[in-house]
């Protein structure tokens, strides 16, 4: 079943009013990464392109000796001039602001499992492979440093990235905070991979999802982070 990718341009209306943007290969979840001054990425794990005013642009097929174009995945990221596509497994990066292109002879990370997170904060990026989670640290793809974090996974959908100011941090770096959902509870990262589990030592989850979907929220001056999973 065929999709349409919609914005949404006012939820003063009921039904909401939209534009739509194009229509997509199936129904599929999409995920989004933006690009400062180029677009908003997408993916449904099966098309990938890009949307720039109300526009859609699948990515190209190239013919350029050891590139092809950059595969459609379940999650997506940009960080440090390149865009990062999770698929199964396997982690694509594009060629230095080239997102649509990858470089065959360099073209991947493969981890374990399925890729649940992967998501950038300001020196590198956070990854779980439905076993345990890293952290990547290090500006060039090709030469990143890895670290365990926690020998549990993230659930796949339940993150969120929020401005360090916004959850009331006195702390000078004004850098990006990452929330998510794991398997024992509610985690946040930051740079260097300064990594904290917020709930293991007080609370036990009575049943883990297998997905969801999160956000963060200040509430009358308390930062919250909301997480929506599906058993």
């Amino acid at each position: 079943m065929a999709s349409v990718l919609k914005r949404i341009t006012s939820i003063l209306t009921t039904p909401y009013s939209t534009i739509n943007i194009a229509t997509m290969s199936n129904n599929n979840p999409m995920v989004y990464a933006n690009l400062p001054g180029r677009g908003i990425a997408c993916s449904n794990n099966t098309d990938i392109g890009i949307v720039k005013n109300d526009a859609y642009t699948a990515f190209p097929n190239t013919s350029e000796q050891y590139k092809r174009k950059m595969p459609a995945g379940q999650l997506l990221t940009w960080y440090n001039g390149v865009l990062y596509v999770a698929s199964g497994g396997d982690i694509y990066y594009s060629d230095p602001h080239a997102y649509g292109v990858i470089d065959t002879r360099n073209k991947k990370k493969r981890f374990k499992g399925y890729i649940t997170l992967m998501v950038a904060v300001d020196d590198g990026l956070y990854i779980s492979d439905s076993y345990d989670t890293f952290f990547y640290q290090g500006k060039d793809p090709h030469n990143m440093t890895a670290k365990l974090v926690a020998d549990y996974p993230a659930i796949y959908g339940m993150y969120t990235t929020v401005e360090r100011r916004l959850v009331g941090s006195r702390d000078p770096i004004q850098g990006n905070v990452v929330y998510w959902q794991s398997s024992k509870g509610v985690c946040m990262g930051t740079e260097g991979g300064n990594f904290v589990n917020l709930i293991i030592q007080k609370y036990k989850l009575s049943s883990i999802p297998k997905k969801g979907t999160a956000f963060f929220r200040n509430n009358n001056g308390i930062p919250q982070f909301i997480s929506v999973g599906i058993i």
